[in-house]
This record gives structure tokens, C-alpha cells and sequence, in this order.
């Protein structure tokens, strides 16, 4: 058993040494904030001042003709056919060869500060009106034309931005957007193409940056903090009704992207490049060679995925090499380990997590901070592993309470943060 053991150990630490990023001979230097792939090793990128195109999976690169004003801050994304749309402060742009030449695409002189191609071929767009940032009025339209015409599909959120878009793949229409009052981000859904919408997700101080969903309908969320440095992911596994954190194994920094590859891999872009194999419930970093910087966007183009870093340019790793190295490995706890909740500050909900190096009788009891017992978590015997629990603070006042674990002959006790 030590000898089988202590073989995949070699295996792991050999898989992870020859997973190495490569720079690309690109747009180094620039800071990528977009990328987009076809099917056929095309990539575009998008700096915060140029536009970029690869038609050799990133082995060369050459700049996009376009007016700078019209593309600042812009975004890609690749429809069927490999129509490549680009959202601009001018509307909505479209080549139909790669890139070399662009057509209006609809919603002239109106910046789109979103843009996704659903499953079936339909673009949706955020959008928001000239007028002063204070006074932005968003909402979401959508073309099943190819941007020839263009239905708004959503209500007019005011004052506020539209972050993100995403669509399962029947048809729900799940957006980002951020308050200009209260500086925090929203996830609106739609069921009915448009007709109705709900709140399914409320962030605090939090900026929700990016959203996207597997082809099994699970749908992740990225977020930035307003309050500094920091940021979360979230996921959801019942069409937006619930979310929980999922931050094991993230360096809690700013999450800007996902991206999607086969055997149910998840990579998703931070300080670093991130993987997981089960959904979002543990991270493995896939950092070799790569700066410790940004990465702003990911995509996955053939049997490579590419990475748009904050000053650093495009890094290109194969799927296969970074595959095995989020590969998770099922080892016992070492010792027992109580987790900071996450997030924290929260509202109403907040993820705690604790190891057990055994099977053990596991006390995690809530008290304010009079010390009087507010909520009981857990209180049952649990196997050897790693556990999280959920505290939904609901009925609670804002203010600052204390979390602790008893487990055999193991207490720990660290403070939390409800804000209301």
C-alpha cells in the first residue's frame, strides 16, 4: 500500500513539472481583458486599446484594423458559422472571414457592456444608452439574425451596468448587473425569454464580473470586491435557485473568467489559472511558468488553453498537461483544521470548512457575542475528510459573531462578520 502510495505521489509531482505555460509571440505587454476562440484555431483579444487575431492557435499575431475609440473596452464572442461578434463602445460589430473585415452588426452608437452567442445560435447583447454613468439605464437585447435586428428582451435596470450574460441550454437567460447606488452586483433570471424576471442572487460590496454554464446547466459566478482587493466564486447546481461559495484551494482574489473543457474540467481565471474536476468543489492551481499576475480572461481553443494576463500578454498551456495537474487527490486531513468562513463579511449566507484527520463527534456551534448559543450546525459523528456547512445569518442583526469546533480533543474558535 506505501509503495502504491508513494508511486502516485511520483506520478502527480512528474505530471505537474511537465505542465509548463508557454508565452505566446504576442500581444506581450498589453493587458488582455477579452479572448475568444473558434473551432478551427482562430483566437482574438482584446487589449484595453487594440484588438488582436491569431490564425495559428496563437503562433503568431497581428493587430485588428479598427478605430481605437470605437473598440476601447470592447469584448468577443464566436457565434455559429465562427461569425465572430464584438461588442464596442458603438454597438454591435461582425466578420464573417476571421476577422479581416467588419460589418455593423445593430444597436449603433448604444456601448454594449455585455455580449454572449447562446447555444442556438442567439446573441444577446447589454446594453446602455449615452448618458452619463450615474444615470445609465441598462438592459439586455437579443438577435436571432446575426445582429441583423435586435429585440430588447429585458426591463430597464437604472442606474446600473450589465456585467455579464449567460444562457443554459434551455434557454434560461441568467444577467449580471451592478447598482451605481449601492455599488454591488445582482444575478437576474429569466425564464420566459424576457417576459419576467427575478433576483436569484444578491451580492454585498461585490462587483459579479463574470458568469458562465456548463453543458450539464451548472452555472458559475465570478465576483470583485468594491471594498479592495478580493473576490469570490460562486456556483449553482438548480437553474440560479440557491448558490453557494466555492473557494477551496482559491487565493481569494478578484475571479474574471471560466471556461469549460471535456471530462467535466473547470478552469477559471483569478491571480492565476485555477482547475477543478468536481464541479467547483476543490481548486488546483495550473501555475507553472505562468507570472504571478492577473489573468484576465481564458479560452479554450483545440488541444490548448490560452490565458490573457494584466501586463504579461497570452500564455498558452495543452489541455492535456494542465488536466493532470487538477486531477484531485483523495488524501486524509493531517490534522484537524478549522476554515475562516467564506465569504466574510456576508449576507445572509456564508461557507465554513473543517477538516477531520478521523472520524470524529463534531461540535460547530454559532454564539454572539455575549457568548449565548445563536445556532447549532453540526453536532453528530463524521467521517475522516473534509466537510463545509452552510450559515444562513437570516434572522440575525448585522454585527460580529463567533464560530467553534469541537472534534475529539480539537477546539477552535474564529469570528465572523453578518452585514446587513
Amino acid at each position: 500500500m506505501r509503495t502504491s502510495t508513494t508511486l502516485f505521489l511520483l506520478y502527480l509531482a512528474a505530471a505537474t513539472s511537465n505542465a509548463q505555460w508557454i508565452q505566446t509571440y504576442g500581444p506581450s505587454g498589453a493587458s488582455l481583458g477579452s479572448i475568444a476562440a473558434d473551432t478551427v484555431g482562430h483566437v482574438y483579444a482584446a487589449s484595453d486599446s487594440q484588438w488582436f487575431r491569431s490564425t495559428n492557435d496563437c503562433a503568431t499575431w497581428e493587430s485588428m484594423p479598427i478605430s481605437t475609440p470605437e473598440w476601447d473596452g470592447g469584448r468577443f464572442c464566436i457565434g455559429r458559422g465562427n461569425i465572430v461578434f464584438a461588442g464596442t463602445t458603438r454597438g454591435v460589430s461582425r466578420s464573417s472571414n476571421f476577422g479581416v473585415t467588419w460589418v455593423k452588426a445593430g444597436l449603433v452608437d448604444t456601448p454594449v457592456t455585455a455580449l454572449h452567442c447562446g447555444a442556438d445560435g442567439t446573441l444577446y447583447a447589454g446594453t446602455a444608452p449615452l448618458l452619463p454613468q450615474n444615470t445609465w439605464r441598462a438592459s439586455v437585447s437579443r438577435s436571432t439574425d446575426n445582429g441583423l435586428s435586435w429585440v430588447q428582451c429585458a426591463p430597464t435596470w437604472a442606474p446600473s451596468t450589465v456585467e455579464a450574460i449567460a444562457t443554459t441550454p434551455q434557454g434560461t437567460m441568467f444577467v449580471a448587473e451592478i447598482s451605481h447606488i449601492t455599488t454591488s452586483g445582482s444575478i437576474m433570471r429569466s425564464t420566459d425569454a424576457g417576459l419576467h424576471w427575478d433576483t436569484v442572487y444578491q451580492a454585498v460590496r461585490e462587483n459579479i464580473v463574470t458568469l458562465a454554464i456548463g453543458s450539464d446547466g451548472t452555472i458559475f459566478a465570478g465576483t470583485m470586491s468594491m471594498m479592495g482587493p478580493g473576490g469570490n466564486a460562486f456556483r449553482s447546481t438548480d437553474n440560479g435557485q440557491t448558490w453557494a461559495s466555492v473557494q477551496a484551494g482559491l487565493p481569494g482574489a478578484e475571479v474574471w473568467s471560466f471556461v469549460f473543457a471535456g471530462s467535466g474540467q473547470v478552469y477559471l481565471s483569478t491571480t492565476g489559472v485555477f482547475g477543478s474536476s468536481d464541479k467547483g468543489t476543490t481548486w488546483t492551481p495550473a501555475k507553472a511558468g505562468l507570472p504571478q499576475t492577473r489573468v484576465l480572461a481564458l479560452a479554450k481553443s483545440g488541444i490548448n488553453l490560452f490565458a490573457g494576463t494584466s501586463g504579461s500578454g497570452i500564455w498558452r498551456i495543452p489541455l492535456s498537461e494542465v488536466t493532470a495537474v487538477v486531477q484531485p487527490y483523495f488524501s486524509r486531513p493531517a490534522e484537524y483544521v478549522l476554515s475562516q468562513n467564506y465569504p466574510n463579511p456576508f449576507n445572509p449566507g456564508t461557507n465554513i470548512r473543517y477538516e477531520l484527520p478521523k472520524t470524529s463527534h463534531v461540535g460547530l456551534t454559532v454564539y454572539d457575542l455575549l457568548g449565548r448559543e445563536v445556532s447549532v450546525l453540526v453536532n453528530d459523528r463524521r467521517e475522516a475528510g473534509v466537510h463545509e456547512v452552510k450559515f444562513d445569518g437570516s434572522g440575525l442583526a448585522s454585527g460580529v459573531y463567533f464560530y467553534r469546533l469541537r472534534a475529539g480533543d480539537f477546539v477552535a474558535t474564529k469570528r465572523l462578520h453578518l452585514l446587513k
